[in-house]
């Protein structure tokens, strides 16, 4: 091939090139923006953020689409970027209350960490689209970026103990709770039997 015909190539091909590493980075600067907003996520720089965004999958779901059922395997975790979800576990404390999750808000963080199941269901109340972050990807981030990947990993590490300590807190007021209204039947019940 003749020498100016190899320059034009080499012209376009890095103009197409360019052309989408600028859509790309316009994508992730999108993400990023969001990842911002997440309280979860705060305590990391915009630079790190920008490594993650890379790693995170848009899903799109319909009104009254179900996103996972209680049972699923988890795959990852989910950070709301636009609309809202509804969270139904039939087990307690819940008692099958709902609880609506909006933008920037994060659910399913546990099953990073392993083989759990997941413990409620979760439905779009609305067109609702979601940024997941898959285990393998985080996976894969650590592999690539091991500094941002245990900075993530750190993130999530302390978010599941502080709502282990709530869970804990809500669970020890519960019982109390319950022992009460117990022990003020219990003598009633107790003298009825044993007369």
């Amino acid at each position: 091939m003749q020498a100016w015909i190899k320059k034009i190539l080499a012209i376009v091909r890095s103009g197409v090139s360019r052309m989408f590493a600028a859509r790309e980075d316009n994508s992730k600067a999108d993400v990023v923006a969001v990842l911002r907003e997440v309280n979860l996520l705060s305590a990391l720089t915009r630079r790190q953020l920008f490594h993650i965004a890379s790693s995170l999958h848009r899903r799109h779901y319909k009104r009254d689409e179900i996103i996972y059922y209680e049972g699923d395997p988890g795959l990852g975790l989910y950070i709301v970027e636009d609309g809202t979800v509804d969270l139904v576990s039939s087990s307690p404390p819940s008692d099958s209350s709902p609880s609506i999750l909006g933008s920037n808000q994060v659910f399913g963080v546990a099953s990073m960490f392993g083989d759990v199941r997941r413990e409620e269901t979760a439905r779009a109340t609305q067109q609702t689209s979601l940024l997941g972050l898959f285990s393998p990807e985080l996976k894969s981030l650590v592999r690539r970026n091991p500094a941002v990947g245990s900075a993530l990993l750190m993130v999530l590490a302390e978010y599941l103990a502080e709502t282990a300590v709530n869970n804990s807190r809500d669970y020890r007021s519960l019982a109390a709770s319950i022992s009460a209204q117990g022990s003020s039947d219990t003598p009633a019940a107790i003298v009825t039997e044993s007369q």
